[in-house]
């Protein structure tokens, strides 16, 4: 991954009150970050023909990424079920299917019951340095670290771990 530096300058004006003298004081952070990879535009139709995803699964995967969140993750419960519905005028028994057709997919990445993770390699909302967090956890315990990376090959979810003790 090509990075970028980052230099930000702050200036603080101190003055001291009982002679009048003002000083300023100059800070440099330098941050070093990734930048966002090259990227193609595709449309949701076109992914939906590649994993084999019918028409429905379209349209209600464009419905639940309107509601994820900067960290990914959509909730699917009662309510936005019903709230799809609503809006696109399809049974709750076609939305089970579709959201299971999704989770097959490797398109969502079940976290808890209702909450899902929508594949970061594939959608993301936000800025990069945020979104490259998301596609890779570092758990740290007594017993070392553990680095889990998401990884899609032939539409199916590897989630590989790594434990340095």
């Amino acid at each position: 991954m090509i990075t970028k530096r980052l230099v930000h300058q702050n200036t603080h004006i101190i003055s001291d009150n009982t002679t009048g003298n003002i000083s300023e004081v100059e800070q440099f952070t330098t941050h070093i970050v990734g930048r966002e990879p090259d990227f193609v535009k595709m449309y949701i139709k076109d992914l939906g023909r590649m994993m084999d995803l019918n028409k429905s699964d379209d349209k209600i995967l464009f419905s639940l990424l309107q509601t994820m969140g900067y960290d990914n993750m959509i909730h699917i419960d009662m309510y936005t079920k019903k709230k799809i519905e609503e809006e696109l005028s399809m049974p709750l028994n076609t939305i089970n299917a579709s959201i299971k057709n999704l989770y097959n997919a490797g398109i969502l990445i079940r976290k808890a019951h209702g909450r899902y993770l929508v594949n970061p390699t594939l959608f993301a909302r936000g800025k990069w340095e945020d979104i490259v967090k998301i596609r890779m956890e570092i758990e740290y315990s007594s017993e070392g670290k553990v680095i889990k990376q998401i990884d899609i090959t032939n539409n199916k979810v590897t989630i590989t771990e790594k434990s340095n003790t």
